[in-house]
């Protein structure tokens, strides 16, 4: 089985880009470009893994995970939250990381990987 990821981020050019590279990788991939998006993309879908931006325009990230805890507990126990920033991240509990998006692609690509759960084909 394929891993899912779904990106929410609002820098479409970086959107793009991951989709690409995750998608050659055989990593199933949704983005959504602001917070509302992302959350719409969660009340019918449950992937792997959840890439939230921290410093969105219509939302912070963990702005952003309270409104996932709204949507009830199975959001939560069936994804993994990891934000991404191109600065630093604040301690929070809910989610496994943070990375950083002035990583090179590859590097970054491959840090989403370990985050994958260790069963999908996707996980190297």
């Amino acid at each position: 089985m394929s891993a899912s990821v779904l990106i929410v981020d609002d820098n479409l050019d970086l959107l793009e880009l991951l989709h690409f590279a995750l998608t050659r990788k055989g990593i199933t991939v949704e983005t959504a470009t602001c917070g509302e998006e992302g959350l719409e993309a969660l009340r019918t879908r449950q992937p792997d893994l959840v890439l939230v931006d921290f410093e969105m325009p219509d939302m912070k990230g963990n702005q952003f995970l309270d409104r996932v805890e709204a949507l009830g507990k199975q959001s939560f126990s069936e994804s993994s939250f990891v934000y991404c920033s191109a600065g630093a991240c604040p301690d929070d509990k809910r989610v496994k990381g943070c990375l950083n998006k002035m990583t090179g692609l590859n590097e970054f690509v491959g840090l989403i990987r370990n985050f994958l759960p260790r069963g999908s084909e996707s996980h190297v």
